[in-house]
């Protein structure tokens, strides 16, 4: 018996090759099914899509099941992987024109804990050049990651416990890439967020561009073995892609409800005030500059800030579900009251919310363009502490 099944596997891996070569001369998909990890393939949850790159309508349909609906009709890895190499023999054939092939889908839904991060846009396949700040995102992530069918985009997948998708969902799925389109590309890079009621069609490529730390062994690499296996997000993912997720019209609006005015509130002219917020009394001198000091800057906005100003400063991200999401709004804060990027970043690093992160240029220059958008800012003087009443 034993022998009979290893023959029998032997044989087909050997008919897989053979198509697989066939599948090359015909500029069809040659999926490296050997790198997709054992934890995706022991699950029952795979379909058959239709790959048709000159028809969009067409393109990505579901064809065997026809719907990531139906929980029973799904496929194991090896039905999925035979239909896809053999149409015909799963009455798929007369689906595909001349110009069309099948692709493998991997179906996530609420009984598994996997999440499916699309990052399209990100990879110019002429030149191997990746978006850095999504490079550095991917690298913080780990996991299983992999280039798109189109090999513009970049897959990676990763589990994450109930809290986190539930948190995700109040976030948003979908968000945009503040950069200018990769290379060659067209588009502007964007990213969705897949863990329940979508697929995902897999390939199985290597991302030659990328290295990171593998998240079993710590090992830091850059050969095409990362990226190979499923780690936990849970804690890292909402914080690597809040920025991307938070709305600008709500992140942005909420986060500068300031005055915009400082006429009615300080006596600029005797150069001396000593104002209430609060219990809190700030004494000092008012003075005019357009270079402020952290110092300088925390004051005013204890005067002329509103509440989330002093609590985003003291490292409390509030009602926002990252950090991220929490670090964009308080530059959002920042921009109102310095209108320089220079300050605005010695004024975070001064904050208590300053963290490693932060030293990394993508990020760090990424949110001070993200949180920019809103026109509005303060025109009066800034409050130069005396005393105790400095940085906290």
């Amino acid at each position: 018996m034993s022998d009979h099944t290893y023959s029998s596997s032997e044989d087909r891996r050997q008919q897989r090759r053979q198509r697989r070569r066939r599948r090359q001369r015909d500029g069809q998909l040659d999926l490296e099914i050997d790198r997709i990890p054992q934890q995706l393939r022991d699950s029952d949850q795979w379909l058959i899509a239709r790959r048709s790159p000159a028809n969009s309508q067409r393109d990505k349909v579901p064809l065997w099941p026809r719907s990531t609906d139906v929980p029973g009709a799904r496929l194991s890895f090896e039905q999925a992987l035979d239909g896809i190499e053999s149409p015909a023999s799963v009455d798929i054939a007369t689906e595909l024109r001349s110009d069309e092939y099948p692709l493998l889908g991997f179906v996530f839904t609420n009984e598994d804990d996997f999440v499916f991060i699309d990052w399209d846009d990100v990879y110019d396949p002429d030149t191997g050049e990746v978006s850095k700040l999504v490079a550095d995102d991917i690298r913080e992530l780990a996991g299983y990651v992999e280039l798109s069918t189109s090999k513009t985009g970049i897959h990676q997948i990763g589990a994450i416990d109930a809290t986190t998708a539930t948190k995700l969902g109040e976030s948003g799925s979908k968000g945009s890439i503040p950069s200018d389109p990769i290379g060659s590309l067209d588009e502007i890079p964007h990213l969705d967020i897949y863990y329940s009621g979508q697929y995902g069609a897999l390939t199985g490529w290597t991302v030659p561009a990328l290295s990171a730390t593998n998240c079993e062994s710590g090992s830091n690499s850059g050969s095409e073995s990362q990226f190979n296996s499923i780690c936990d997000m849970s804690s890292t993912l909402l914080d690597a892609v809040g920025t991307y997720l938070c709305s600008d019209s709500q992140s942005q609006s909420e986060s500068t409800q300031t005055t915009s005015s400082s006429s009615a509130l300080t006596d600029v002219t005797s150069r001396k005030a000593r104002q209430r917020r609060g219990r809190k009394h700030i004494d000092g001198e008012w003075i005019e500059t357009d270079s402020p000091t952290p110092e300088q800057v925390w004051a005013t906005g204890l005067i002329h800030g509103d509440d989330d100003f002093q609590h985003l400063w003291m490292d409390d991200d509030l009602r926002y579900l990252s950090r991220s999401e929490a670090d964009c709004a308080f530059v959002s804060k920042l921009w109102f009251f310095c209108d320089d990027r220079e300050v605005i970043d010695d004024c975070f690093r001064a904050s208590k919310r300053m963290r490693e992160k932060w030293t990394r240029d993508s990020y760090r220059e990424t949110t001070i363009e993200y949180a920019s958008d809103n026109p509005d800012r303060y025109q009066g003087g800034y409050l130069t502490p005396s005393g105790d009443d400095t940085l906290p």
